[in-house]
């Protein structure tokens, strides 16, 4: 009797039990001091303290960002350029002001002989030049009959002969004359030059293009057992003087020695005005310091 009086009292006291432990867990929740602002787990990716990998606001990224981002060697030089077969840096260098010489610096005059119409004007010209150095003498011949090749090459072919009766000892080539831009009417010429020169000028910074050019030039000289020495200008070609960026200068002579050449002659013209400053006259004769440092500048 007793019990059924008393069972809805105990179902009351049931179902009013979990609600009351919830509500004593919230107010107990409640009671805890929010996290600090800006504290976070080392795995969480929330604001705030940054890991060693994250980039902080502000702050450039340092890791790479691909090849072309990259310091490569060209930039910072190398530890001393290394190879068997020596590596001559001729100039033909007429900037206004410029040091009256600059073989302290390792680099080796050359002589180019620009007048070529006539017998007694190369025999004169070509003694004298070679009295002067006594190295290569480069004949700058950019005029040529173009409509008669075989006109164009008896006269190169006479020049080359004219010019070792001035000097039979002397070493003599053309500009931008070598095998890859020979007709077949030409070919002859390739037996009677001591050197290939070809022109290596640009008006671009594509190094890929500029890399691989100067090794099939290269590699065409010496299939026929000549030396080739590649002709640079510090001024990109048609752009009115704007120097060459010295990145890319760097890159040239560096390319030029991994790519085989000889050497390479360095052309200007006195039309421009020396500057110690020039970025390409810095990574010069930061090169010629590598080349020293490797045992290949020539003395």
């Amino acid at each position: 009797m007793i019990a059924r009086r008393l069972w809805p009292f105990l179902l009351a006291a049931a179902l009013l039990c979990p609600m009351t432990m919830a509500s004593a867990a919230a107010r107990k929740g409640g009671d805890r001091k929010p996290e600090a602002k800006g504290k976070h787990d080392k795995h969480s990716g929330a604001k705030g303290k940054h890991d060693k990998h994250s980039a902080p606001k502000g702050k450039r990224d340092k890791r790479p960002q691909g090849k072309a981002d990259r310091p490569g060697p060209d930039a910072a030089g190398d530890k001393g350029l290394h190879r068997k077969k020596p590596f001559i840096v001729y100039e033909h260098i007429h900037n206004r002001g410029r040091p009256d010489d600059l073989t302290r610096y390792g680099l080796v005059p050359i002589e180019l002989c620009y007048n070529t119409k006539t017998k007694q004007g190369v025999l004169s010209s070509v003694k004298s030049k070679y009295d002067k150095t006594g190295g290569p003498v480069v004949f700058d011949i950019e005029k040529t009959n173009r409509a008669d090749h075989n006109v164009s090459t008896q006269h190169l072919k006479n020049v080359a002969k004219w010019a070792r009766e001035a000097a039979p000892k002397c070493k003599i080539g053309f500009y931008a004359v070598g095998p890859s831009n020979l007709t077949p009417l030409k070919r002859p010429i390739e037996k009677v030059v001591d050197a290939f020169f070809p022109s290596m000028y640009v008006h671009n910074v594509n190094r890929r293009m500029w890399g691989r050019t100067a090794r099939k030039l290269v590699q065409q000289g010496h299939r026929h057992h000549k030396p080739v020495y590649l002709f640079l200008m510090p001024k990109f070609h048609g752009r009115k003087g704007k120097d060459i960026p010295q990145a890319f200068w760097s890159f040239q002579l560096r390319s030029a020695f991994r790519s085989g050449a000889d050497g390479v002659v360095i052309w200007s013209s006195k039309k421009h005005k020396w500057s110690e400053k020039a970025g390409w006259w810095q990574a010069t004769k930061r090169f010629m310091k590598d080349l020293k440092a490797g045992g290949q500048a020539k003395s």
